[in-house]
């Protein structure tokens, strides 16, 4: 039997479906998918079920001149990580510069430190495929959290149809990028990395209010409309 499974874009384990059974069972089920939920921004998709459609993608090239292994943190977080050098566009440290596409990764870096976003898939393309071998780290830690990571080795999750050996899409079930979570990684000596992030629903307090405003004129439209039939 699977192990997980999948409804649209959510991905459920076998666990989380008898918690389901037994919930409809006693009559405590929920029904929430983020439908109209003005909490959460969703990009072009409308809910959780279709989130591989929010278009949120946003790439950045990481290269390594120098001679030794370049440790990088994606993103500033309530306590960076030692002996990690904090992504930023151009050059990071000496030997070590990064480029975002379409625009300068420093926008991604801001906006992340005041929205959290759900980090979906990454698609890496390497000069070496020995890069291939270094692990992905996905750091969280709060004030109420010890330090908890997991990690990922991007050669394990290679598609074995293909021939192209320095490729690889690795798709994350609940990674999350925000001021309390980031990711650890280090790019070996002479090697340059491609680095391609596809972003799910996040939680954005501008298009929340903006979404709470555009409900508000719908409501005071619909009032002054039954007054004046």
């Amino acid at each position: 039997m699977k192990k997980e499974a999948k409804m649209g874009d959510i991905v459920f384990t076998q666990k989380e479906m008898k918690d389901a059974l037994y919930a409809n069972a006693d009559g405590s089920a929920e029904t929430y998918v983020g439908l109209n939920d003005d909490a959460v921004n969703f990009g072009d998709a409308e809910s959780f079920i279709d989130e591989g459609d929010s278009g949120k993608e946003f790439s950045v090239r990481v290269t390594n001149t120098s001679d030794k292994t370049q440790k990088l943190q994606l993103n500033s977080i309530i306590q960076n990580k030692d002996g990690y050098a904090i992504m930023k566009e151009g050059t990071v440290v000496e030997g070590l510069t990064a480029a975002g596409d379409p625009r300068s990764f420093d926008t991604l870096a801001a906006y992340i430190a005041k929205n959290a976003i759900r980090m979906r898939s990454l698609k890496l393309n390497v000069s070496d495929e020995a890069q291939l071998d270094v692990p992905i780290k996905h750091l969280t830690e709060s004030p109420f959290v010890s330090e908890k990571i997991i990690q990922v080795v991007p050669a394990n999750q290679h598609d074995q149809k293909t021939t192209n050996t320095k490729t690889v899409d690795i798709e994350f079930k609940n990674w999350i990028l925000s001021d309390t979570s980031t990711i650890l990684y280090e790019v070996r000596p002479g090697v340059s990395v491609n680095m391609t992030f596809r972003f799910g629903a996040s939680i954005d307090g501008a298009h929340t209010l903006q979404s709470k405003h555009a409900r508000a004129t719908r409501t005071a439209a619909r009032y002054f409309a039954s007054q004046k039939a």
